[in-house]
């Protein structure tokens, strides 16, 4: 019976019983390489020396011994120690000679510390090794007067690490609330700390961070942040015309009686209420947010006709935006960039794209 299971999958005794062998195999050898890779990084000096030593010896390329040390240690990140103590000793020294020689080598407290976390399951030290990172960007911006994207990378990792390991929300936020503060700070890390605000109810600092950057010198940067500002405006109106239905039993007559019936912050609803509107059917409406979400689609749809005619040499038709797969019947290559559904659309309307790559939403 079993000789007749073996057969019917395709499968040769020999093969199964030499992957059964390897992997009694590796549980057998585990313990000795563990204590193989410790006693490799018992030479504290060899392998990770002194930074004192390392400032002399670099002759000035710190920059690039710090690399030629990162990538040394690297590949011993993730190897068995037998010693424990060892391997923690050797890896704070990893971080420490590499982030001497270069304080802004992102990579070191970034990595360093997922690996802590994730990996070494040593949370506190993850959360130091970032704050070291953060006070590091620091002095360097007082010092040289600009601000570098690393810090203000690091202070979201700090951030998301409080919350993921600590679940201290009050350091999330206070670490939240310096990135998003900052001019590079990228826009999924402002729309989570928007998010948390009006689930805290401050809807007027939700508003603020919305609208960071609407006179940004940047035009792409512009739209995105009318586009987070009305659709913040949207959900704060959607969620008072919900606790309205539920203190009063029935939709507010107006947009007047749905101001007067919330609770929000006159400065919030001073922002709000007067791009509000009730549709046809009852719904609370942001008119301005649609017209901003078509043309942030439009400008999708553009970037991917670019990489179109990068790929291809052509321009595409305009139901290539609408197939995902390759159709053969109407010639048209894969898209793997941005699809649409016709519903994406406004009724009655319809894309075109010209001979220069610009697409337009015209009238039917």
């Amino acid at each position: 019976m079993a000789a007749k299971s073996a057969a019917s999958t395709g499968m040769s005794p020999l093969p199964m019983a030499v992957v059964g062998l390897g992997i009694v195999g590796a549980v057998l050898l585990q313990s000795p390489l563990g204590r193989s890779n410790a006693e490799r990084r018992r030479n504290d000096f060899r392998y990770t020396p002194d930074p004192d030593v390392t400032r002399v010896l670099s002759f000035g390329h710190r920059s690039t011994l710090a690399d030629a040390i990162w990538l040394r240690a690297l590949p011993d990140f993730s190897r068995e120690f037998d010693d424990l103590a060892l391997k923690e000793r050797w890896l704070n020294g990893v971080f420490d000679v590499v982030t001497d020689l270069e304080p802004s080598f992102y990579t070191a407290y970034s990595y360093g510390s997922t690996y802590l976390s994730l990996i070494n399951r040593q949370a506190d030290s993850a959360i130091s090794l970032l704050e070291r990172g953060v006070k590091t960007f620091e002095d360097l911006e007082a010092e040289d007067g600009q601000i570098y994207n690393g810090g203000t990378r690091l202070r979201i990792d700090l951030a998301m690490a409080y919350w993921m390991y600590k679940k201290d929300r009050a350091k999330t936020l206070e670490h939240l609330d310096i990135a998003v503060a900052r001019p590079d700070c990228d826009f999924l890390t402002r729309g989570m700390r928007v998010g948390l605000a009006l689930h805290d109810r401050d809807d007027l600092l939700a508003l603020t961070f919305s609208a960071k950057d609407v006179n940004h010198q940047n035009p792409d940067a512009r739209e995105k942040a009318r586009l987070d500002l009305e659709r913040t405006k949207l959900r704060i109106a959607q969620r008072c015309h919900r606790e309205f239905v539920e203190r009063e039993g029935r939709p507010p007559a107006s947009v007047e009686e749905l101001r007067a019936g919330s609770d929000i912050d006159e400065g919030a609803a001073q922002v709000v209420f007067p791009d509000v509107i009730y549709d046809d059917e009852g719904n609370v409406q942001v008119p301005a947010l649609a017209e901003l979400k078509l043309r942030e689609t439009v400008r999708g749809l553009e970037w991917a006709a670019y990489h179109h005619k990068q790929n291809f040499g052509t321009w595409p038709k305009v139901e290539w935006f609408f197939h995902r797969e390759k159709d053969a019947s109407k010639n048209l290559e894969q898209n793997a960039f941005m699809v649409i559904r016709p519903s994406d659309l406004p009724a009655g309307t319809h894309l075109e794209i010209d001979d220069d790559g610009v697409v337009t939403v015209v009238d039917d």
